[in-house]
């Protein structure tokens, strides 16, 4: 057997924290053993880590990957505008492939992500900093202010629907 690593803290008020939150009795069955307690918090965790494997089914870009697609597009300026063939680049993957790939994961387009990215950059810097709205349209990737005031009031814009249910 190997030798038990000292965790710094004694399991009682780890034991008594978890018997306030779901009570001593909800137990079913005997206690687990140290190896059967290991066995699953590895499988519990096997679950919360699945940060590379698809999103949905098999196929998908995995969280890691989207969470690079998004931070790629956050940093991008009218100056430096991501494309999707630079976003499939990274990835190592032909840009029909990795636009199939995107769709499976996410449900949408690169360049509907890209605008949803971009809009809420924009909501950010609004309310964050003092800047000039044709700043904040550079910053956020688009090339003049009218095309961002467009984009803009699009994607914030009540739709009609909603609007006749008002009047």
């Amino acid at each position: 057997p190997e030798p038990e690593e000292d965790l710094g803290e004694s399991p009682e008020p780890l034991q008594e924290e978890a018997d306030a939150v779901v009570g001593p009795d909800t137990l079913i069955g005997p206690p687990l053993s140290k190896e059967e307690q290991a066995v699953e918090l590895r499988r519990h965790f096997d679950i919360l880590d699945k940060d590379d494997a698809p999103i949905e089914g098999e196929g998908g870009l995995s969280h890691n990957e989207l969470h690079r697609i998004r931070e790629s597009l956050e940093d991008e300026d009218a100056s430096n505008p991501t494309t999707v063939a630079r976003l499939a680049q990274a990835a190592g993957m032909s840009v029909r492939h990795f636009s199939r790939l995107f769709r499976a994961s996410t449900g949408g387009t690169v360049s509907e992500y890209a605008a949803q990215v971009r809009i809420e950059r924009a909501m950010r810097l609004l309310c964050e900093e003092r800047l000039l709205i044709k700043e904040i349209a550079f910053r956020c990737g688009f090339q003049s202010s009218s095309s961002f005031s467009s984009a803009f009031r699009r994607a914030t814009a009540p739709s009609r629907r909603l609007v006749f249910v008002f009047i």
